[in-house]
């Protein structure tokens, strides 16, 4: 007999509990009010907000965390997500977004970011593009490898002083001389090859620093030599 009523009262307990259930899954209470959406910049949060389709109102257990993180994933800004429901009636989205480490040029038209997983997004704002190193030569877009040794190349250079990264406006790469390094402010185009690269950055470096001691206007540093650096002058000196 107690063992027929603890059978009773767990069935009693069940049913009690799935009407509260049932109340909670139609109530008001737990109908989503507010999505919102952190670590992103203006422009992909209203992006954001086209992919992620949490209908207004929908019932907060009818959000699968998943399948809005896969939706929000599609947006080639976006490099990690996590999707959070907070009881009864948020939905919190928090973005990492790719950070772009230079800029690929497909047809000296159109740019596109890269960052630093070699991984193309974009598209580049004109007014944007002299904020960030330009990568161009025939097929750096299609091609990953070089595009990836062009990624190396430019983490080579110094962050500050002659020849740093701050200083370069493109590297290009040319299948015969390789790559060359053009410097934002003089112009200056700097032949690096494509060996011992860093031996020679350090040596057009030392070249570079002598030609802006001495104010003298040169358009062109060839150190992809063995034992010299050649240096061409502007005539308009």
């Amino acid at each position: 007999m107690r063992y027929v009523k603890v059978l009773i009262s767990i069935a009693l307990i069940s049913l009690l509990g799935f009407g509260v259930y049932q109340e909670l899954f139609k109530s008001d209470f737990t109908k989503i009010k507010t999505v919102v959406i952190s670590g992103a910049e203006p422009l992909t949060v209203e992006r954001i907000k086209k992919l992620h389709h949490i209908p207004e109102r929908i019932s907060f257990w009818k959000v699968g965390v998943e399948e809005v993180a896969d939706r929000v994933r599609t947006d080639d800004w976006v490099e990690d997500v996590t999707v959070k429901k907070i009881f009864p009636d948020k939905v919190e989205i928090q973005v990492t977004e790719r950070t772009p480490q230079a800029v690929v040029s497909k047809d000296g038209r159109q740019f596109d970011y890269v960052d630093k997983a070699n991984f193309i997004f974009g598209p580049v704002p004109l007014k944007k593009l002299e904020n960030h190193v330009v990568f161009s030569g025939k097929n750096i877009a299609t091609d990953k490898k070089l595009r990836q040794d062009t990624l190396d190349l430019l983490n080579q250079f110094p962050e500050d002083g002659v020849l740093s990264r701050k200083d370069i406006s493109e590297l290009q790469f040319h299948s015969e001389k390789g790559f060359q390094a053009v410097l934002a402010e003089t112009g200056i185009v700097v032949d690096l090859g494509k060996e011992n690269i860093p031996l020679h950055i350090d040596r057009a470096r030392k070249v570079v620093q002598y030609l802006e001691q001495h104010q003298i206007n040169a358009s062109h540093v060839d150190a992809d030599y063995a034992k010299k650096v050649l240096v061409k002058v502007r005539k308009d000196r």
